[in-house]
């Protein structure tokens, strides 16, 4: 008697680990480092390729190759055209195919909004084991490397199925809030015996000092500007709210 294949809800909870490879976190550094150059502001997404481990309920992620920022009709076409010549070229040499999900650069987790949201559930739908990937240049310029995997619960998934429009009441009805509206999956950076090696020599030739004059100020300076933003916002519903109560 055959086993009936897994639903998506089954497949959401069975991923419990992601693992990528060093060339994939030096591929996203590298292009989001090439639009920093180009701009003040930069938000760049790319595709992510591998192959889920059912056994070890392990997403591997051991390819990625960037996509241009454009919200137009023109530049998802382009987008697409570019997906898919890639995968031809990539199956061509043998080389991990299968999309596995996306990633995107943020500053200081700035990424949830309904934008972010829509990606996450349209690749789900296609993928079903897709994960989000997201990248934080600033955190990183700091000396910790900032990547976290995040998927849709359970929950957030079946009711962004059923009904798209998620208000105050609809959230609240099923108990989604911004702690449990994402679920975060760990993240291990896996690197091969000779990648070991290699790092082991860099690091006994590297000067451990330079660690302690590491520059903070764009840190600081992006801090202080969501902030400020963040401020704007409130002070601009406490007047909404007023206004409503002088008309009541």
């Amino acid at each position: 008697m055959s086993t009936p294949p897994a639903t998506t809800t089954e497949l959401l909870d069975s991923i419990q680990q992601v693992e990528l490879t060093s060339q994939v976190i030096m591929k996203i550094t590298r292009h989001c480092g090439h639009e920093l150059e180009k701009q003040l502001d930069p938000h760049v997404n790319g595709v992510l390729l591998g192959l889920i481990n059912e056994n070890k309920h392990v997403l591997e992620v051991t390819h990625c190759f960037p996509l241009m920022n454009s919200d137009t009709d023109e530049g998802m076409e382009i987008n697409r055209e570019y997906m898919l010549e890639m995968e031809r070229s990539l199956r061509q040499v043998n080389i991990d195919y299968q999309q596995v999900g996306f990633y995107q650069s943020t500053y200081l987790n700035t990424h949830c909004d309904r934008n972010f949201l829509d990606s996450v559930f349209d690749y789900l739908e296609e993928m079903n084991e897709a994960v989000a990937l997201i990248y934080d240049p600033l955190k990183t310029k700091l000396g910790n490397l900032s990547v976290r995997a995040f998927k849709l619960s359970s929950t957030a998934f079946k009711l962004y199925k059923e009904d798209k429009d998620f208000t105050a009441d609809v959230l609240r009805d099923n108990s989604l809030t911004f702690e449990n509206l994402f679920q975060e999956i760990p993240v291990i950076v896996k690197n091969s015996s000779m990648t070991n090696v290699l790092l082991c020599e860099l690091d006994q030739q590297q000067d451990n000092t330079s660690f302690y004059t590491l520059p903070t100020s764009s840190y600081l300076e992006k801090s202080m500007q969501l902030l400020l933003g963040g401020l704007d916002e409130i002070n601009q519903d406490l007047q909404k709210i007023n206004m409503y109560q002088r008309s009541m």
